[in-house]
C-alpha cells in the first residue's frame, strides 16, 4: 500500500531558481472568490477546492499571491499546474 510518505519521498526535485516575484499588493484572494462568485456563473467552475490566485509569471514558473512557485506545464487547451516550493 503507498502512503503519501512514501509519495512525497519519491518525488522529483525541482532546481533552484534565482528569482523572487515582486510582492503582491492587489485584493485578496477571498476578495477575488466573492468577485467571481458575484460575476461569473456558477456553470464556470474551477476544479480545485483551494484555487490558486496567479499573479506573477516567468518562463516555466507562475507565482500566487504569497509568493510560492509552481511549474507551469500548458498543453493545448488543459492547464497543469504543479507546486514546486
Amino acid at each position: 500500500m503507498i502512503n503519501n510518505q512514501m509519495l512525497s519521498q519519491d518525488r522529483p526535485s525541482i532546481p533552484p531558481y534565482n528569482y523572487q516575484p515582486t510582492p503582491y499588493l492587489g485584493i485578496s484572494k477571498q476578495q477575488v472568490i466573492q468577485l467571481r462568485k458575484q460575476h461569473i456563473n456558477p456553470v464556470v467552475s474551477t476544479y480545485y477546492q483551494q484555487p490558486i490566485m496567479i499573479v506573477e509569471g516567468l518562463r516555466q514558473y507562475i507565482f500566487d499571491e504569497t509568493g510560492k512557485r509552481y511549474l507551469e506545464d500548458f498543453a493545448g487547451n488543459e492547464r497543469s499546474i504543479s507546486r514546486t516550493g
